[in-house]
């Protein structure tokens, strides 16, 4: 058994890890830098190793939020380049060419000939041409091919109709059949409608044509999920009757089988997959807790302490870790905390929100499990939760208060209302913002600062600039320019004469009347050159706003 000297220093854990994975040792590597991470968390060198790692072994998520985290560490324009071209690679490779793409953007020609880039003018899986002529007839299996590409964008843009008009036009005998099939029965199921999944999924299986797995698999969960456990349970035990080898097979039945708790099967399928990929955190966490289920409690600790020191950002391995030693009888599966660990950990925010604003300011000093939990919340993307804990953060806004907030804004899952109400807290805190963020996946770098400030500023001020920032950073390339746009406006809008800042032609005693700062942002955005009429429009439908009270707003701010 290896040991593994904890006493070593960040730069000896450095270079252990170096050697191993010289060695293809990749889980002693992973230790190894996990190790040099934890004395110095912005030591970039380690954490770029760590999100290569994670990228080769294919736990893209894990690699993508290490580089996430790393970034406002990175202070050198080339080192930030080579995190780029490794999440250009990374989500390439989940298929998400916007999002890759957008990092190929940030690279700069120098970081194309420093890292041996071959520039390509899209990212394209299928190699179609989009545009120019096409011969229909004969349709051939590339026809199709291609319309089944069609109807998988159409299903994860939630346009389930249009899929499933695409999709009706696989007739018995046409190419790719059973992938149509299944992707139908998929759409039938994200539209919940667990009927038409039953009655469809059915007569696929009358037809006697090949029927894919995952068609028997999808129609399984909606028996599940209609209450027919005893239809659900008969055809997976007419599947597991035959014995599945492919990982695409396995990786359609493993769920399944996690669902109805076949605990001798979820062993055997999962440790089939991990011959392959060896280190999949989900797999290696159904493994352990079937591992635990069969009364091979040793074995269970083992696994999901590996599992625990390969991923140590997985909440849900310490969790499993901490209730495998409690030794229950047996343990629920999950890929995530389970629902009634989520649920407690609820009950203890809604504690930390109810408390006064002392106990709060403490608990955050203090108490590592509520700042942990906190973490956890913005981690999750849960809208209400997040604002009502920025809400309390605000109001005893401090050093850890700040701490929490930042960390937040790095979470993958942040949702744009969050995101507007931490830039908005930091805003009327500072008066600046110095922030780095991730919206849709995309790493934001934003940098502003108002031109005059005081905190007793009229709160629809900061407001106002807050849904300004979110609507300029949100789903635009070109949001470092727009901000540049904003602070040449407010630089003319917000001016000081004779010791009183004015807001246009208003007061701040003024400003501070005006209700809706929606209605403020519509009334700058069309004066910013670069928004068009189209855009004003668009942003206004967006925010709501009244065309009557934007009319009374500009007379009050511009005299318009």
């Amino acid at each position: 058994m290896t040991v593994y000297n904890f006493n070593l220093s960040e730069r000896e854990n450095l270079d252990l890890a170096v050697k191993a994975l010289a060695k293809s040792n990749t889980e002693k590597a992973i230790k190894y830098l996990n190790r040099a991470i934890e004395i110095n968390p912005a030591n970039t060198e380690a954490n770029f190793l760590l999100a290569s790692v994670y990228a080769d072994i294919n736990s893209y998520d894990f690699s993508n939020e290490t580089a996430f985290r790393t970034l406002p560490y990175v202070k050198d324009p080339l080192e930030k380049e080579r995190f780029f071209v490794l999440l250009a690679m990374n989500f390439a490779q989940l298929g998400e060419f916007d999002t890759a793409s957008y990092y190929v953007s940030l690279i700069s020609e120098r970081g194309f000939d420093e890292f041996g880039i071959e520039m390509v003018e899209e990212f394209d899986p299928f190699g179609y041409e989009e545009e120019g002529f096409e011969l229909v007839y004969p349709r051939t299996k590339e026809y199709y091919a291609k319309e089944l590409e069609k109807a998988h964008q159409l299903t994860r843009n939630k346009m389930y109709a249009e899929s499933i008009r695409i999709l009706k036009q696989f007739k018995t005998g046409m190419p790719l059949k059973a992938q149509a099939d299944h992707l139908l029965l998929v759409n039938y199921m994200l539209k919940e409608d667990i009927d038409r999944v039953i009655s469809a999924g059915s007569e696929i299986l009358k037809s006697g044509e090949e029927t894919s797995l995952g068609v028997k698999c999808t129609l399984i969960t909606a028996y599940m999920l209609g209450g027919k456990d005893a239809e659900a349970q008969a055809l997976l035990n007419e599947l597991l009757e035959k014995e599945y080898d492919s990982f695409e097979d396995i990786s359609v039945l493993l769920p399944i089988l996690v669902n109805f708790a076949r605990h001798e099967e979820i062993i055997k399928y999962s440790e089939k997959f991990i011959s392959k990929y060896s280190y999949h955190p989900q797999t290696m966490l159904w493994l352990a807790q079937a591992k635990y289920n069969t009364g091979d409690k040793k074995g269970a600790i083992i696994s999901i302490r590996k599992l625990k020191e390969l991923y140590r950002t997985f909440e849900a391995a310490e969790y499993f870790l901490n209730l495998f030693k409690l030794g229950p009888d047996s343990v629920h599966y999950s890929v995530d905390i389970p629902i009634l660990e989520a649920m407690e950990r609820h009950r203890v925010l809604k504690e930390f929100t109810d408390a006064s604003k002392k106990e709060r300011k403490k608990a955050i000093k203090y108490d590592s499990r509520i700042t942990k939990y906190i973490r956890w919340a913005f981690k999750t993307g849960n809208v209400p939760l997040g604002m009502k804990l920025v809400e309390k953060l605000d109001e005893i806004f401090c050093v850890e208060a700040e701490a929490l907030l930042r960390y937040g804004l790095l979470c993958p899952n942040l949702k744009i209302p969050v995101f507007c109400e931490m830039i908005r807290c930091l805003l009327k805190r500072k008066g600046s913002l110095e922030i780095s963020a991730v919206l849709e996946n995309q790493y934001l770098e934003i940098n502003y600062a108002l031109p005059y400030y005081g905190s007793d500023f009229p709160q629809v001020i900061f407001d106002t600039v807050a849904y300004m920032i979110t609507e300029m950073v949100y789903g635009s390339d070109q949001y470092q320019e727009e901000l540049k746009n904003l602070d040449k406006l407010m630089q003319k809008t917000m001016v000081k004469k004779g010791g009183e800042i004015y807001f246009g032609k208003a007061t701040l005693e003024e400003v501070s009347k005006l209700k809706s700062a929606k209605t403020i942002a519509v009334a700058l955005f069309e004066r910013i050159d670069i928004f068009t009429k189209e855009d004003i429009r668009d942003i206004t439908e967006r925010f709501g706003v009244n065309s009557t009270t934007l009319k009374r707003y500009r007379k009050v701010l511009f005299d318009d």
